[in-house]
């Protein structure tokens, strides 16, 4: 999954495997989708992994640009809800 978010003129990507199992997912961050060498890992403060993450896009929340990253890890067997996190855009560390 990609998503543009204009905060930072930049694509967001989400990476991982395909697969039911647990697995961690990472972020980077690319200024174009075309050259694939500028792709750079992106991680949160405080957050230890993205685990099944599926989603991300910008929101803009109270007139605030954010970043939503939405989570398969949810079971409904379990009783266990899905997750997703609400990042501001600049609290993203993004590797040089």
């Amino acid at each position: 999954m990609l998503s543009y978010l204009p905060a930072l003129g930049a694509y967001l990507l989400i990476g991982g495997p395909v697969s039911s199992e647990r697995a961690t997912f990472d972020l980077w961050l690319c200024a174009a989708v075309t050259h694939a060498a500028s792709a750079r890992r992106v991680t949160v403060p405080g957050l230890r992994g993205l685990e099944r993450a599926e989603g991300v896009s910008p929101a803009v929340i109270n007139g605030m640009e954010q970043v939503i990253i939405v989570s398969d890890d949810g079971s409904r067997g379990a009783g266990r809800f899905a997750n997703a996190i609400l990042l501001d855009p600049f609290e993203l560390q993004i590797a040089p």
